[in-house]
């Protein structure tokens, strides 16, 4: 409509002139060297300004995520200058609890406030990340283990309660980046650590035992070799099995194997009977075999 509204009205500081549209991440960060309760008043009015005049649905989300990576930062800097206290654990389970209970402010009565305890809620799901692998592999007296228990059962509790799968995907990817891969498989096949996996992830793990295939570095002829086995079992078509068959090459046909590991042996691995192969998928998969006729092939079986 040809209206202006002048950015530097939307600065959070009283004393600043603006020139840029530009939201920066250094703003919040200057704000926090105060208390968050002296600043808090200001940062609503900010979000609020910029939420009325300026931003539509999808910039709105990108301002809540910068605060919130900001307000992170800064207690992240706090907590490293402090040390770890027995205390501030303490705290962190309780603050975990009030999230499990929802007896935190929501993002309409208080949106400065939820900002702060999503960052909050991260830093400590980077922190159960770090304890699941302390759990797993260290060995500790029975108090730590008991504190540990308490810190990830309150976790557990918010992943359950809060209906958001995406806290699991948060916590998942933090021990992935701290663990790897490894630790992953570790805790998706123990049925103690379930509950840190979304409920789809498991229908599909169920579905499909392992669901990354190592054997894809094998290259292009162990992955056409496993589609063909595949297209036995699911389309009932042999056709293309023996194709790619008659085009393996002296070690090349070890591959076979491979296939049939990934594609028939894992599918045992899972608790329900009704994924394990059929007889008759087993039957037709031995006519098919009877054609090789390699010592390397029995030996590297």
């Amino acid at each position: 409509n040809g209206d202006i509204y002048r950015t530097r009205e939307l600065t959070p500081f009283l004393d600043c002139v603006d020139n840029s549209p530009v939201v920066r991440s250094v703003l919040p960060k200057l704000l926090l060297q105060y208390s968050f309760d002296q600043v808090k008043t200001h940062i609503q009015a900010y979000l609020k300004n910029l939420e009325e005049n300026i931003l539509g649905w999808e910039d709105r989300t990108e301002l809540y995520l910068l605060f919130v990576n900001c307000f992170q930062d800064t207690l992240l800097c706090s907590k490293a200058q402090e040390g770890e206290h027995g205390e501030e654990h303490q705290e962190e389970i309780r603050f975990l609890s009030r999230i499990a209970r929802k007896q935190t402010p929501d993002r309409q009565n208080d949106p400065v406030e939820f900002l702060l305890n999503i960052a909050r809620l991260r830093i400590c799901l980077i922190c159960a990340a770090k304890l699941l692998e302390r759990r797993l592999w260290s060995v500790k007296g029975p108090a730590g283990k008991q504190r540990v228990d308490e810190y990830l059962q309150q976790v557990r509790a918010v992943c359950e309660y809060s209906g958001n799968d995406w806290l699991r995907v948060y916590l998942l990817r933090a021990v992935h980046r701290c663990y790897g891969m490894d630790c992953i498989h570790f805790l998706l096949n123990s049925p103690t650590w379930r509950w840190i996996f979304p409920a789809k992830l498991l229908s599909l793990q169920r579905m499909i035992p392992t669901n990354i295939d190592y054997f894809l570095c094998c290259g292009a002829p162990y992955r056409t070799m496993r589609n063909a086995v595949a297209q036995v079992l699911v389309e009932d078509r042999s056709d293309i099995f023996v194709t790619e068959l008659q085009k393996l090459r002296g070690s090349q046909i070890s591959l076979v194997a491979l296939a049939l590991f990934r594609q028939v042996t894992s599918r045992y691995k899972s608790h329900d009977s009704s994924l394990h192969p059929s007889q008759q998928e087993i039957v037709k998969l031995e006519h098919l075999l009877k054609s090789i006729d390699s010592n390397e092939f029995r030996e590297f079986c």
